[in-house]
């Protein structure tokens, strides 16, 4: 570790790992040409130079630092009436799990930062107009409860683009300290939020600031249930604070009931283990955006009360004119996705065990894709879905025909049906012989079998072949 001279003029990359022994690397500073530098488990690291009163990089554009659990100063000298570290060329810097790490070095040409920490120490001084001026891309994780935001400067105009918060309860406190800082992010495009306990509502105020947002990430948010409530109901929600939102995805959040405002602009959802989401598309007509409404009746009743028109709303009338993707996996609570839009291209539905009504007149469709979805029983007010080229049901035991089979299904490649056991294939066969045989592919093998997870059932022998093996007469 002594001895660099050889590399100091070309290396460009270097990485330590798990060196338990070493303390110090005198000669660093020599290093001309690095340009890349991650130091991982380095135990009894405590600088990055111990004989240097300052050092700097000059090439160097990545730092990496992880589990340097001693290090607690960039150069020996620091904080010693003297001492600086400087990255004039330094682009990403990651720091993991320093914990006695507290000071940040000159870094001009910063873009990226993530900092994983305990203590909400690093993460605090990086939102600073010295480094929030300069950055377009942060991602915090931080466990700190008590941690609370100090602003130095109100008038923050911040180049950033995404930002990833993981924890980081300090940003979702309701404080005017708080409130500011969000007003920093007009350019804002990509906002990931992650295991925050702290999020119980959809921040509206939030939202209100962030001019330029398009995608939006929601994931392990257990606290987080949806709108504000006042004197008990929902708070009114405005339908226009995010009028570039493109994307949303929601994971994970499984007290969440329902969702913010939808402006016009959404164009994909994702939705997947929200157990108490359960909602229906209603156009707010004041607004021109669609909100989320929680369905008081229980399911059976919802179903038996319910009748589904036929759907006739053009694409430019429609209040969600542009979705063109919905994704939605083991809602356990959902019940019914009644008038979906008519610019849909694709549509997953995924171990939704309450759903019984999907509706909407989708000619545009390409993509259909049904499973494990027990009560619903028909998608026939779907329409005839000219443009469907993949369709795939399985594991849908109630589920009684095929959508489209009354259209020419003039653009199918692909179909596949399995362990439906109450669908009727017949209008599928009369109508469809000939062009069931010109797929690409088709899987009608398994179409009327019951789902063999379920295991056999005393009074159907026909299931018993599951459970004695060999069994083949029925």
């Amino acid at each position: 570790m002594k001895d660099l001279s050889l590399l100091q003029k070309h290396l460009t990359e270097l990485h330590l790992v798990r060196l338990e022994m070493c303390e110090e690397f005198p000669q660093f500073n020599h290093l001309e040409a690095l340009q890349i530098l991650h130091l991982v488990r380095l135990d009894k690291l405590q600088s990055l130079c111990s004989n240097e009163a300052s050092l700097t990089f000059l090439k160097l554009k990545e730092l990496k630092l992880h589990n340097l659990k001693n290090m607690e100063r960039w150069v020996a000298t620091e904080g010693r009436g003297g001492g600086e570290v400087t990255f004039p060329q330094l682009e990403n810097l990651v720091i993991c799990c320093c914990p006695k790490l507290v000071t940040l070095p000159q870094t001009p040409n910063l873009k990226f930062v993530e900092f994983t920490e305990e203590k909400a120490q690093l993460s605090l001084l990086i939102l600073t107009y010295r480094y929030m001026s300069l950055l377009s891309k942060i991602k915090l994780e931080v466990g700190d409860k008590e941690a609370a935001l100090e602003l130095d400067d109100e008038n923050v105009e911040s180049p950033l683009l995404q930002l990833t918060l993981f924890g980081c309860k300090f940003f979702f406190f309701t404080s005017p300290t708080q409130s500011t800082i969000w007003t920093w992010f007009g350019k804002l495009v990509s906002l990931d939020i992650l295991s925050c306990d702290a999020l119980i509502y959809w921040p509206e105020d939030v939202f209100g600031s962030l001019a330029s947002w398009k995608h939006l990430y929601v994931r392990w948010c257990h606290n987080l249930v949806g709108p504000a409530l006042v004197n008990g109901e929902p708070a009114p929600t405005r339908g226009r604070v995010l009028q570039r939102l493109n994307s949303l995805n929601v994971l994970s959040c499984d007290r969440l009931e329902a969702l913010f405002d939808l402006p016009p602009s959404i164009t994909e959802i994702h939705i997947a283990h929200c157990d108490s989401l359960k909602f229906t598309w209603e156009e707010d007509a004041e607004s021109n955006s669609v909100h989320v409404e929680q369905l008081g009746a229980s399911t059976l009743e919802y179903c038996a009360s319910t009748s589904v028109p036929k759907q006739s709303l053009e694409r430019k009338n429609h209040p969600l004119p542009c979705l063109e993707l919905i994704e939605i996996d083991a809602c356990r609570s959902l019940v019914a996705l009644p008038n979906l839009p008519p610019a849909l291209k694709s549509l997953r539905i995924i171990s939704c065990s309450e759903l019984c009504s999907v509706s909407g007149q989708l000619d545009a469709l390409n993509y259909l894709y049904i499973s494990g979805c027990n009560k619903l029983r028909s998608l026939d007010s779907l329409g005839h879905l000219p443009s469907l080229e993949r369709l795939s049901l399985e594991w849908c035991k109630c589920l009684t025909s095929v959508p489209g089979a009354l259209g020419s299904y003039s653009a199918l490649q692909r179909l596949t049906v399995k362990y439906c056991p109450a669908i009727d294939m017949n209008p599928l066969y009369k109508r469809h012989q000939q062009r069931l045989e010109s797929l690409e592919e088709r899987d009608l093998s398994h179409a009327h079998s019951r789902n063999p997870r379920e295991g056999p059932k005393l009074k159907d022998p026909k299931t018993w072949k599951y459970a004695i093996p060999g069994h083949r007469r029925y």
